[in-house]
């Protein structure tokens, strides 16, 4: 799939704010990356990378992620407020 440069920007912007709320959810649930890691099975290496926005993250690690922070995976797309 080719992207036109505005749609990676979107996509590199949608990775921030998807990574940003991650961050978030995680730090309001008083979970370190050390136990989320443990309970997903994804390095903290990796999780940190999601974090800062940075690699490609599927939806099949949003599920991950959100049943390992009890979470909806729609979690994940709210507004950070």
């Amino acid at each position: 799939m080719n992207l036109t440069s505005r749609q990676l920007a979107e996509v590199r912007e949608l990775r921030k704010t998807i990574g940003a709320r991650i961050h978030y959810l995680r730090v309001q649930n008083r979970e370190t990356l050390h136990h989320l890691s443990h309970a997903s099975g994804i390095s903290i290496e990796k999780l940190d990378q999601y974090e800062l926005g940075k690699g490609e993250i599927s939806i099949e690690t949003l599920v991950v992620l959100a049943h390992a922070l009890d979470l909806k995976i729609t979690s994940f797309f709210a507004t950070v407020s």
